[in-house]
């Protein structure tokens, strides 16, 4: 993987620890949903980071 490759993949992470750690703060989430929407937000932003 490059260098460049790397920051992406790191950078989405942290988006995405940002984006579901500000939703659950202000939402009930049943911990078994976690991993669900864990992926679906890095899903959403991976597919803005292409486009």
């Amino acid at each position: 993987m490059t260098e460049e490759a790397d920051n992406t993949v790191a950078v989405l992470i942290e988006l995405t620890a940002d984006v579901v750690s500000a939703y659950v703060s202000s939402n009930p989430v049943p911990v078994g949903e976690l991993p669900a929407l864990i992926g679906q937000v890095h899903a959403a932003l991976k597919g803005t980071a292409g486009a």
